[in-house]
């Protein structure tokens, strides 16, 4: 099982790859577009587990991904230690470290709401109606 960390950004995404082993085998940064992270998994042979956090952007690339690999975590950074507690932050080292936590189930996923749920949730919450 090969095990990817994306840290995402508008306009590039940089990420991680490890082998079954933990040694990262490769590392790319590569734009933020469908046909261009589509590229980026497809190139990795074999079954592949994709570790995002979770953000405006972590729905999208969850069904952009979904059909061409394994398994897509998504989480809340700051329950997982190894990158709410890091002493460098940086792209790089957020996406070796969620292409990590995976693999040693250091990695705490969080409750996804089914598409456009969670966008009513936030309508809702917006009109004053619900209180957060």
């Amino acid at each position: 099982m090969k095990h990817i960390g994306m840290d995402l950004h508008s306009t590039t995404t940089d990420a991680c790859v490890r082998n079954g082993k933990g040694k990262i085998v490769l590392r790319r940064q590569i734009a933020t577009t469908k046909a261009e992270l589509e590229k980026f998994v497809l190139g990795i042979q074999g079954p592949k587990r994709v570790a995002v956090e979770e953000s405006q952007m972590a729905d999208w690339v969850t069904r952009v991904l979904k059909p061409h690999v394994d398994e897509v975590i998504r989480c809340q950074p700051r329950f997982n230690k190894l990158i709410s507690e890091s002493e460098d932050k940086c792209d790089k080292v957020d996406c070796e470290s969620l292409s990590e936590c995976p693999q040693v189930s250091f990695f705490r996923g969080c409750e996804i709401w089914p598409c456009g749920r969670s966008s009513l949730l936030g309508q809702i919450i917006g009109s004053g109606l619900l209180m957060p």
